[in-house]
């Protein structure tokens, strides 16, 4: 695992509000959300099940938007550390910390934004503890910048949930479909 080396958690979140800034209008179309959620589907028997989600990260309203095209039934949130417009379903929050009102309240814990995460421990402890069920992680590797302080080879994603009590149900190309 490597890490940016930080001087406080100050400078972590100048750094992830001015990326923010930089990105706010970037969207990934459909098939992106639908490509990295294909082999999450095939552990589930029915998506409908799904009734409760929370998108880390989201930047925009896209994510949340393409995730309400995928999962038609089920209530979907998002956080981003610096969220600047109105949707009712997004809030902004650092995702290591969030409101103590979601206590196990999602089914599906979905971000390609770990990256960006200041402690990836307090990061999977904090998801556990809205999540109930699965989760959806896109890893990155390479090495670490201001912006994107947090990369990984795969051993690190096998080691980090098993510490963490995630089973790994697929790894593929740093995209996690865990359980719970």
């Amino acid at each position: 695992m490597k890490t940016f080396d930080y001087q406080n958690r100050s400078q972590y979140e100048k750094s992830q509000k001015g990326r923010h800034k930089l990105k706010k209008d970037k969207k990934k179309p459909l098939s992106y959300y639908q490509n990295h959620l294909k082999f999450f589907l095939s552990y589930i028997p029915n998506k409908n099940d799904i009734k409760s989600i929370l998108c880390q990260g989201v930047r925009n309203d896209n994510e949340v938007d393409c995730f309400k095209k995928i999962f038609p039934d089920a209530e979907v949130f998002g956080t981003d550390i610096n969220y600047e417009n109105k949707n009712k379903n997004i809030f902004k929050y650092d995702f290591s910390k969030l409101s103590e009102e979601w206590n196990r309240k999602f089914n599906l814990v979905y971000s390609n934004a770990i990256d960006h995460c200041f402690d990836i421990d307090e990061t999977l402890k904090e998801w556990k503890r809205v999540g109930t069920k699965y989760m959806v992680i896109i890893f990155s590797g390479g090495e670490p910048t201001e912006t994107d302080p947090f990369r990984v080879e795969e051993k690190d994603i096998k080691e980090l949930c098993e510490k963490h009590n995630l089973k790994i149900l697929n790894l593929c190309d740093f995209v996690l479909t865990a359980k719970f």
